[in-house]
């Protein structure tokens, strides 16, 4: 079995069992050496089986060469080598390209890289096929969704103008200032592009102090959601506080 996953293609032979033999011994090194938080030792030791192993004249397209460029991925990940483990992913995939692990510490590469719409471009697709329904790559679909989403959102403090630490009186009063010159009745001779850039900006400060003065939607924004996301969550959270409202008392003996 362990011949036939260093090369399905290749009969089984003395060769093919040495060369087994061989990697099962570096690779419980490495793994060894991965526990024991040495991880420039893991790096060296699966650099060495994969070499033992291209050496050997087997495919490139065995499982086991796979396995070995994302152990290999994984260690250089760990030892904070992220561009690297990024190639060792990217060269697993243009082989197998439907290996779980090569996409995971792929997407783990580009999000530690602060490449989070690559990452999301990867994962995407994957998550109207082969990829739903494995848990590792959902969640970092939603990581890397959550980041982009993160980034791109409006900075409501900056729109007020105020630091984060900024009191609910403070944003109040900041609001009414801020609205009163981007109010639309205050836009009269302005060109169609000075109001409709007021017009967005009045919108934005709504949001804002929407957000802004509900403290549980501010959390929320503190940890990084956006408008949506905040609007998404809280509206679970209330259908979650009706289901328990309505189901208060019920035990499992419980009959109307």
């Amino acid at each position: 079995k362990a011949s036939s996953r260093l090369d399905p293609d290749y009969p089984l032979n003395l060769s093919n069992i040495k060369i087994c033999k061989d990697l099962r011994g570096m690779m419980s090194g490495a793994l060894s050496a991965l526990d024991a938080r040495k991880f420039d030792g893991a790096v060296e030791k699966y650099t060495a089986a994969l070499e033992r192993y291209k050496n050997g004249g087997l495919s490139i397209r065995a499982p086991m060469h796979a396995r070995l460029l994302t152990a290999l991925a994984r260690a250089l990940f760990r030892a904070g080598r992220i561009v690297d483990c990024l190639r060792r992913a990217e060269e697993c995939l243009y082989y197998r390209e439907d290996e779980e692990e090569a996409v995971k510490w792929k997407c783990k590469a580009l999000m530690k890289l602060e490449r989070e719409e690559e990452a999301l471009d990867v994962l995407s697709p994957l998550m109207s096929s082969w990829g739903a329904a494995l848990p590792a790559l959902r969640e970092a679909y939603d990581k890397a969704e959550f980041e982009v989403r993160r980034k791109k959102r409006v900075d409501y403090y900056e729109v007020f103008g105020l630091g984060q630490m900024a009191s609910e009186m403070e944003i109040k009063k900041q609001y009414k200032v801020r609205a009163l010159e981007v109010h639309p009745d205050k836009q009269h001779g302005k060109s169609l592009e000075e109001k409709k850039r007021a017009e967005e900006t009045f919108k934005t400060l709504g949001e804002g102090l929407e957000v802004l003065c509900d403290q549980r939607k501010r959390e929320l924004y503190d940890k990084g959601f956006d408008l949506r996301g905040i609007r998404e969550r809280m509206e679970a959270e209330e259908r979650g506080a009706r289901w328990h409202e309505q189901n208060r008392g019920r035990g499992p003996g419980h009959h109307h």
